[in-house]
């Protein structure tokens, strides 16, 4: 009897200690769910966050080489290095990691902006060192054609009426003037094609097959800096394919579009003397997409 009642209670002991492990399991689990739970709730949150960085930081790209253009403003550390700063502005705010990588973002598209600044300043102050610029670095691989993007021949009204008004804000003619001026000049073997992206048409390039000449290059303002100038040209190259030089002719005073031009592979050829614009023609440089 004393042998069985010992069993019995070592029985008993072994279901308390395992009551006490499952009820220490199942607690265990409570807790698990409650996390994963709070971490689902936690996750909208955190998808959220993840959007609103990236939106800042598309901001930031677009908006500030525009934010920096009439501003000295330059990041730079302060102190011991772990607190960043604007040049000619108190804000010296603590950053972490994430502010850290919008800091470097800045501070690259500063760099360029800078670059580009500095490269215009060169072009209308020395236009001779900025000739050696433009033909040390040439223009040698062609920004990719996004797929919202497409240069088309002009063969519509409504196309034509696009064009006709990027002219006139282009010539300042009136836009009937233009539009008859394309038509003019379609009769005369010209072919005018119309670049857009999305539905919106923002640049224009005409070429001659009978005569191998390029004009109208002509891209709006808002839609610059885009490489947009350099695909159509490139585009009309291509088009003109048959012709060994295909030529242009640009005023001497816009330095801006000879740049391009000499970048691109074309060298002065001749001063038109009517009205002293440039005559260039395009010497074969090879180039590359991106």
């Amino acid at each position: 009897a004393g042998l069985l009642g010992g069993l019995f209670l070592l029985l008993l002991d072994l279901g308390v200690v395992f009551v006490g492990f499952f009820l220490l399991l199942l607690g265990l689990a409570a807790q698990a769910l409650g996390f994963f739970l709070r971490l689902l709730h936690l996750l909208p949150l955190l998808v959220e966050l993840g959007q609103n960085i990236l939106e800042i930081h598309v901001v930031l790209a677009d908006q500030a080489p525009r934010l920096l253009q009439d501003a000295v403003v330059q990041p730079q550390a302060l102190g011991d290095g772990k607190r960043v700063g604007l040049a000619g502005h108190a804000d010296e705010q603590p950053v972490g990691r994430l502010q850290s990588l919008d800091v470097e973002l800045a501070a690259g598209i500063f760099n360029a902006w800078r670059g580009q600044r500095s490269r215009e300043r060169t072009r209308l102050r020395r236009p001779d060192l900025y000739e050696s610029w433009c033909e040390s670095h040439p223009i040698t691989r062609i920004p990719r054609w996004k797929r919202s993007e497409r240069a088309q021949l002009l063969r519509t009204d409504a196309q034509f009426d696009a064009a006709a008004a990027l002219l006139t804000e282009k010539q300042g003619e009136e836009c009937a003037a233009a539009r008859e001026n394309l038509m003019a000049k379609r009769s005369a073997g010209w072919a005018f094609y119309l670049h857009s992206t999305g539905e919106t048409p923002d640049a224009l390039v005409g070429v001659c097959h009978k005569t191998g000449e390029i004009a109208q290059l002509f891209v709006k303002p808002d839609a610059r800096e885009q490489g947009i100038g350099t695909k159509m040209l490139d585009f009309a190259l291509k088009k003109l394919s048959e012709h060994g030089s295909p030529w242009l002719n640009v005023e001497n005073s816009n330095t801006a579009a000879i740049g391009l031009f000499r970048r691109m592979g074309f060298v002065p050829d001749a001063n038109d003397g009517r009205n002293e614009n440039l005559i260039m023609r395009y010497c074969g440089k090879k180039t590359e997409k991106l």
